[in-house]
């Protein structure tokens, strides 16, 4: 097993070497997944008398973790893809009745085809944006629909740095994330 993982690193690094910086690759840490955004559905404390009859959630949710890919087809036009996984945990109880409380988790794992235009900038500062359409499938307990439709804009996205290793920040809206990630990214 040794072998074949030694065997697909030197592979891999000479492959690399020889490439001519048409692909790109990037790891992003974001904020929470838009699966744990809920609206008035008990995460938000009310004090009325109808709150006592409703489920109450405490709720610890992760960073997305987003891993992309594209290949550069000329200066402004990449295609790609980028696989997301979002988790959250936590408990539910209710003030009033006999059932009991329980814990739960939950899982997102997402597969979006996109496509990356840049704005502007070939020097050590570089603008694009994204768009992605693809799937998400959720596990855990609690899920309503396990296989969902799943789609992100990026309107606004900096590389700055060199051009084989690079920071990358960006500001998303969509199913997957709201808000922003930042990451590094790799030529090659």
């Amino acid at each position: 097993m040794k072998r074949i993982i030694l065997f697909f690193c030197v592979s891999l690094f000479a492959f690399c070497l020889n490439a001519q910086n048409r692909h790109e690759l990037s790891v992003f840490i974001g904020g929470e997944s838009t699966d744990f955004i809920k609206q008035d559905d008990g995460y938000a404390s009310r004090e009325d008398l109808m709150d006592m009859y409703e489920p109450h959630y405490a709720l610890n949710c992760g960073p997305v973790l987003t891993v992309t890919y594209h290949y550069t087809f000329n200066s402004w036009l990449s295609v790609g893809s980028q696989f997301s996984y979002g988790s959250m945990d936590g408990e539910i109880w209710h003030k009033l009745g006999s059932k009991q409380d329980e814990d739960f988790r939950k899982e997102t794992y997402s597969l979006l085809p996109e496509a990356k235009f840049r704005y502007c900038g070939k020097g050590h500062l570089r603008l694009y944006g994204k768009t992605a359409i693809g799937l998400k499938y959720s596990t855990g307990t609690h899920v309503d629909k396990p296989l969902g439709f799943a789609w992100e804009v990026t309107p606004a996205g900096l590389e700055w740095g060199g051009h084989k290793f690079y920071g990358v920040a960006e500001f998303c809206w969509g199913s997957v994330i709201r808000g922003g990630r930042i990451g590094v990214g790799f030529n090659f």
